[in-house]
């Protein structure tokens, strides 16, 4: 009997164990498109926040705040950063920067139908503090109007916040006037209104952060010392960037999720393939013994018993990754990170599908170990 012929004894040896087999090739679908999947969602959301921010800004907190809204920067404190040497200004001589707050507002989310609560960021003038920021529809907000621009995405979700439509921001009518656009960071789930207009529409005193332009990249620890805990003003600084990346590192629920999940599928798979093997070899031991008979070594036995289920693992592996790409490539999904909403585009990349396909094959090798040696140890005598 060849090589070839064996590897077709094998295969039939599968074939007439189908339901067996059919449990194992669904389990494996199963396993490796929630890997693939949750894998996919902990990219893009991971995504968001690193293509979110330039190196060129740097954000202030009041001292022992990382977050908005946990702080509360003074006005005059606001003034003496923009006055700083490092920020970068205008050719009018104006600093390029401004002191942002927070709020929020509840709209009614398109696909669910739940009402949703949404940022509302008070900031100064677009063309010097975002101008990232490119307006697709309307208009930018004016300073001292009730006015709002909407976030790409968020305007894709969301309902009733198209351009002239009215929204209410705690208990007061604000008008849509534009659409914005980024690279598809967090901001572009968020809506932006005039800094100085939200605070005294909400009685804030103070603002909740601080983001201003350098004059040159390298004076960012420059300014972060002049206004650490030293300073007569002490505040948190950070690189727009570098926050944005920790703060990404700082949602760790998918991620957790991922590494549980994958845990249990690395216990669940190997245990149902080796059931599925176990049951073909139990059933299959004279056939094994005849085969070391007929002059195939146990090394060949064992190989070929291995190579026999990695091709259907194969067949599971494909298929799942095929599943995984028609229900979520290009799909959309909200995640809710305290008061903000983070619109997330999902891509099933490359890696991510090879990652799915290795784990798919290590749960297949952990579960098929056993049975394979077990099978190449078949002799005659062991078999009555």
């Amino acid at each position: 009997m060849s090589g070839a012929r064996l590897g077709l004894w094998l295969g039939a040896a599968l074939v007439a164990r189908p339901w067996p087999s059919l449990n194992m090739l669904a389990a494996l679908l199963i396993g490796v498109a929630t890997f693939i999947g949750l894998g996919a969602l902990s990219s893009a959301l991971s995504r968001v926040f690193v293509d979110t921010g330039t190196p060129e800004r740097v954000l202030f907190f009041s001292q022992g705040s990382i977050w908005e809204g946990q702080s509360t920067i003074a006005d005059e404190t606001v003034a003496a950063l923009l006055d700083a040497p490092e920020v970068a200004r205008t050719a009018q001589g104006r600093a390029m920067g401004a002191g942002e707050v927070l709020g929020s507002a509840t709209l009614e989310d398109s696909v669910t139908g739940l009402l949703t609560r949404v940022p509302v960021r008070g900031t100064g003038e677009l063309a010097t503090v975002r101008r990232e920021l490119s307006i697709v529809d309307g208009r930018a907000f004016a300073a001292g109007k009730r006015e709002v621009i909407v976030g790409e995405r968020l305007a894709k979700r969301m309902r009733g916040i198209d351009v002239g439509d009215d929204i209410r921001i705690h208990g007061a009518s604000w008008a849509v006037v534009g659409r914005f656009a980024t690279s598809g960071d967090v901001h572009e789930s968020s809506m932006m209104a005039d800094a100085t207009t939200l605070r005294d529409h909400m009685a804030q005193e103070g603002y909740a952060s601080a983001l201003v332009w350098l004059s040159e990249a390298e004076q960012a620890q420059s300014l972060i010392d002049r206004f650490g805990e030293d300073s007569r003003t002490p505040l948190n600084g950070f690189r727009e960037s570098e926050y944005y990346a920790m703060l990404g590192g700082m949602l760790p629920h998918l991620r957790v999720l991922q590494v549980f999940v994958a845990i249990c599928l690395l216990v669940m798979l190997p245990v149902c393939v080796l059931h599925v093997m176990s049951v073909m070899v139990e059933g299959s031991r004279r056939d094994f013994a005849v085969l070391h008979a007929l002059g195939f070594s146990s090394p060949s036995i064992f190989v070929a018993t291995l190579l026999q289920v990695v091709m259907l693992a194969s067949v599971a592996i494909v298929v799942a990754i095929g599943a995984v790409l028609a229900a979520l490539d290009g799909s959309a999904f909200s995640v809710g990170v305290d008061i903000q909403t983070i619109e997330i585009e999902v891509r099933v990349g490359m890696e991510t599908a090879l990652y799915g396909a290795l784990f798919g094959f290590l749960a297949t090798a952990l579960g098929c170990f056993w049975p394979a040696w077990k099978a190449s140890r078949q002799t005659l005598v062991a078999s009555h």
